[in-house]
């Protein structure tokens, strides 16, 4: 399961309870799976990130999983209706690891050194770890 010339890509997904503004399991980056994604988002001291490669798609076959947005309506700022109400966006897919994967994803390694439980095909990402928000 090695991809090949452009094939392979790394998902880097929002991790549950964790410090970033995404929503947990949100799908933040797509990249090429022989690019690094950074000494500080590898070496993910504050366990934000999943690491998780999708072996047989190129970033343009899932490129959609990181573009597209929900709008959802915002409340005014405080309990009063104070501030402002409006529309703000969040991504729609999302990613849920389960079983071996979870641990297995928590740590960034390249694809040649990565274990099977963090390495899926396309079909194997859609049918069990993808989700979309609209739908769920």
């Amino acid at each position: 399961m090695e991809a090949h010339g452009d094939l392979g890509v790394l998902l880097l997904v929002s991790r549950p309870g964790g410090p970033l503004s995404y929503d947990d399991h949100d799908i933040v980056v797509c990249q090429q799976a022989a690019v690094s994604p950074g000494t500080r988002v590898s070496a993910n001291a504050a366990d934000q990130w999943s690491f998780l490669y999708i072996t047989d798609a190129t970033c343009a076959d899932v490129e959609h999983l990181t573009q597209d947005l929900r709008s959802y309506d915002v409340p005014p700022e405080d309990e009063y209706g104070i501030g402002t109400p409006g529309q703000a966006a969040r991504r729609r897919y999302c990613c849920v690891l389960t079983g071996k994967a979870i641990a297995a994803c928590e740590t960034y390694r390249t694809l040649a050194d990565a274990p099977s439980n963090q390495k899926v095909t396309l079909e194997e990402f859609t049918t069990s770890y993808l989700h979309d928000k609209e739908t769920s």
